[in-house]
């Protein structure tokens, strides 16, 4: 590395960007754990030097996303000045060609005069998740879901389950979330560590309890 001045460098100039992971972009790593630290560390270095990994990573069309490929994974992320936001991370198959332009569509007009328009599954999935990114990224800027720093992210995926790492996350103990959903500390242990489901309405208590969507605090096969 080139010294410009003594003790300083030229990584000195630029200022790291903050790394974020939005809730259901940190719960995904925790299904693919044994590369999860893989795809952080590339986050990291991306926040690091962009232009270190910028053959890694494309804009998609139609939005402010970008996308990070990191072996068969891709990262779907905001950029700023000084911050990357994760809103998604998932196997390639899972992560939509946005690029795709929407000119599959055929319309059709229905026996009671309702016109329709039908186009690809494919196509359908992308717009999906263009819509999906823009709702994640506004509800955290609007203060309505947290974000994660990576080493957070890396404490959710070893945690026992996304319920207990999101109650210390919000510095509740069981016995205080137990009561506030109205059960028992005992059976929330039980729900925490994998040995009761619990019913629909209690996870939904348990959202609410904790701010966040109840999507993030089951993991998948709950």
């Amino acid at each position: 590395m080139k010294l410009l001045a003594e003790n300083i460098t030229i990584c000195d100039i630029f200022e790291v960007k903050r790394v974020i992971l939005l809730p259901l972009a940190a719960k995904a790593l925790r299904r693919h754990r044994a590369d999860a630290e893989r795809i952080l560390s590339k986050i990291e270095a991306y926040a690091n030097d962009p232009s270190s990994l910028a053959n890694m990573v494309k804009a998609l069309q139609g939005s402010t996303a970008l996308r990070l490929r990191v072996g068969d994974y891709r990262v779907v992320f905001e950029e700023t000045d000084q911050e990357i936001i994760v809103t998604k991370i998932g196997p390639r198959g899972s992560v939509y060609d946005w690029n795709a332009k929407v000119n599959n569509v055929a319309y059709v007009t229905t026996p009671g005069g309702e016109e329709l328009a039908i186009l690809p599954r494919s196509e359908l999935d992308a717009l999906r998740e263009s819509l999906d990114h823009a709702q994640a990224l506004g509800s955290f800027r609007a203060g309505q879901i947290p974000g994660l720093t990576p080493d957070e992210a890396r404490a959710l995926v070893a945690a026992v389950s996304p319920l207990a790492f999101w109650r210390r996350y919000r510095k509740l103990t069981q016995a205080v979330l137990s009561a506030s959903v109205g059960v028992t500390q005992n059976y929330l242990s039980e729900i925490e560590n994998g040995k009761r489901g619990g019913d629909v309405a209690l996870w939904l208590r348990l959202a609410r309890a904790l701010e966040l969507p109840v999507e993030s605090l089951v993991d998948a096969g709950d």
